[in-house]
């Protein structure tokens, strides 16, 4: 599946397409020497542990990475603007990323047909311009395209400049649909869009 010159954008003429297994140069480009953030090179949701995450932060989570994109084990949109890669979203069935099993604040009931969006990366230079809006629209498509039956996303309220948004933003998850789902306990916010028959 591929999406391909669907927004304008401040001049730039912006693609989405879907991540094959050659494409790891372009995500080698778009992360740069910082793994996208701290060295996490998308990783964080594909361990089972923190101590497992922090022990690959570098070039060990580079190497998995691009282990799992050459095997066709990744589900992600890449944007570019031109030759030039803008942003990134990853997502899949939810059982396919191994730290939600663990991880006590999202931790709900799985089933067949449920999907996860968890991570987005835009290049500095790109912000602000509706990349992630852009590729969370395409997401969605992908994911019910695919067999998803409902998804869900852990976006973050953005209260403070430097908050981390890795997971997205509020707004851009209900702007599609999204709505809060409600559980008991201090739980991490799950925002939930179930596919309309």
């Amino acid at each position: 599946m591929e999406f391909q010159g669907d927004f304008k954008m401040d001049e730039s003429q912006i693609s989405i397409h879907t991540v094959t297994e050659h494409d790891f140069p372009l995500i080698e480009r778009l992360f740069v020497q910082n793994g996208a953030c701290e060295g996490c090179w998308c990783m964080y949701w594909r361990v089972d542990t923190n101590k497992q995450y922090k022990e690959g932060c570098g070039n060990k989570n580079k190497n998995s990475l691009k282990k799992l994109v050459k095997a066709g084990q990744v589900r992600a949109l890449i944007a570019m603007d031109g030759d030039e890669p803008a942003g990134w979203c990853t997502f899949g069935p939810r059982e396919s990323f191994r730290r939600l099993k663990e991880y006590r604040t999202l931790k709900r009931e799985s089933h067949f047909g449920l999907w996860s969006i968890v991570c987005f990366f835009t290049n500095s230079k790109f912000r602000r311009k509706g990349i992630s809006n852009a590729l969370l629209e395409k997401a969605v498509e992908a994911c019910f395209a695919q067999g998803a039956t409902e998804i869900e996303g852990y976006p973050t309220e953005m209260k403070e400049k430097y908050t981390y948004t890795y997971t997205g933003i509020t707004t851009q998850f209900e702007r599609l649909g999204f709505k809060h789902m409600v559980r008991e306990g201090e739980m991490r916010p799950i925002y939930v869009l179930k596919k309309i028959n």
